[in-house]
């Protein structure tokens, strides 16, 4: 096992969270995978791929954290969040992609009147906004 093998296994995941592919169990399946496949690497090569096993691990103690009960708002607004939070880029880029998630998941939000959905989708903008704090700090 080399980095990029565990790399092109990582894009795919992280593609399947994008297109919302994934539920919470589906997730921990795949991320228990990606974990085998890190403990495989060399010592150089876990040290290439530890930020992105980290950021896998993020992404499911976020599904964890704000699971709710599947509804097709929700996925919809996982699709936005997974592409808002994304990792690729410079900090200005990646925090303008986390305020345009933001806002759209505002938008969304307001497409349902049912309380509990409004909740699970403006639940998402939480660690956005931390994420435009921290980004917007390092600038």
């Amino acid at each position: 096992m080399q980095y990029d093998d565990f790399r092109r296994a990582y894009d795919g995941v992280m593609a399947d969270c994008r297109a919302a592919k994934l539920n919470t169990s589906a997730l921990e399946e795949s991320v228990a995978r990606m974990q085998e496949l890190y403990a495989a690497l060399p010592a150089d090569d876990q040290a290439r791929a530890a930020d992105d096993l980290a950021r896998l691990e993020q992404i499911l103690g976020t599904a964890r954290r704000y699971q709710v009960r599947d509804f097709p708002l929700y996925r919809e607004a996982s699709a936005i969040f997974a592409s808002a939070n994304s990792d690729e880029g410079p900090a200005q880029l990646r925090a303008q992609r986390a305020r345009d998630g933001i806002g759209q998941l505002n938008a969304l939000a307001e497409r349902t009147t049912a309380a509990d959905e409004r909740s699970a989708v403006l639940a998402l903008t939480e660690p956005l906004a931390m994420l435009v704090s921290a980004l917007d700090a390092d600038n």
